[in-house]
C-alpha cells in the first residue's frame, strides 16, 4: 500500500521537476506569452492534482480509516525549498556580472551581460516576446566578439564584434561601417567593473 501512494506521487515529481527546469533554463530560451500560459498550465495542473490526491486520501481515512498519505505534501515542500535554495544559488553559478551595455533606442531592448567566467548573456526584449542566448565571448584589447546569433529577432540588431569605448561608456559595432555610424546600433555600457 504504502509503494501504491508513493507511485500516486509521481505526476508531481515530474510537473515539480518542470516548474523547477522552466524556472531557472540553462542554454538559450525564449519568454512569452506562451511561457506565462505554460507555467499558469503547470501549476494550475499541480494543484488540481494534489487537491484530487487529498480529496481521496479524507474519503479513505473517513471510510476505511486509513492513514493520510503525507509524501505529496512533502513533495511540495521539497519543491518550493529547492525552489528557494536555487534562486539563492544561481546568480553564483552563472558568474559575477563584470559588464552590462544596453540599447534603448531600437524597436527592441538589447542588453548584452559579460561574466567574469568568459559567459555572456545576450537579451532581446521585444513588445510581446523575449529571446536570451547564453553562451562564450572574447575580449581583444578593445574589442569585444560575441558568437553569431542565430535568432530572427537578433537579425540586423546585433554585431559579432564591437568595439569598447570605456571613456565614453559605448560599445560600437564594427562589422561594417553602416553599424559604426548608425547611432541606434550602439550599446550604452551601463554597469562596468
Amino acid at each position: 500500500m504504502a509503494l501504491k501512494k508513493f507511485y500516486s506521487s509521481i505526476p508531481l515529481l515530474i510537473i515539480g521537476f518542470l516548474i523547477l527546469h522552466d524556472t531557472f533554463p540553462t542554454g538559450s530560451w525564449h519568454t512569452g506569452l506562451d511561457t506565462v500560459l505554460y507555467r499558469l498550465f503547470l501549476f494550475a495542473l499541480y494543484f488540481f492534482i494534489i487537491l484530487l490526491m487529498y480529496i481521496i486520501e479524507l474519503f479513505s481515512y473517513f471510510k476505511y480509516e486509513e492513514k493520510i498519505n503525507l509524501i505529496p505534501i512533502c513533495i511540495t515542500v521539497l519543491s518550493v525549498l529547492a525552489q528557494y535554495v536555487i534562486a539563492l544559488f544561481y546568480p553564483h553559478i552563472l558568474g559575477k556580472e563584470i559588464m552590462r551595455a544596453e540599447n534603448k533606442h531600437s524597436l527592441d531592448r538589447i542588453t548584452i551581460i559579460l561574466r567574469d567566467n568568459k559567459t555572456c548573456d545576450i537579451r532581446i526584449n521585444g513588445a510581446d516576446v523575449g529571446v536570451t542566448m547564453r553562451d562564450v565571448y572574447h575580449i581583444d584589447y578593445d574589442t569585444l566578439k560575441i558568437p553569431k546569433i542565430n535568432s530572427r529577432m537578433a537579425e540586423g540588431q546585433l554585431a559579432e564584434m564591437y568595439l569598447i569605448d570605456s571613456a565614453k561608456s559605448l560599445m560600437y559595432p564594427i562589422d561594417d561601417k553602416i553599424s559604426f555610424q548608425d547611432s541606434t546600433k550602439w550599446l550604452k555600457i551601463v554597469h562596468s567593473h
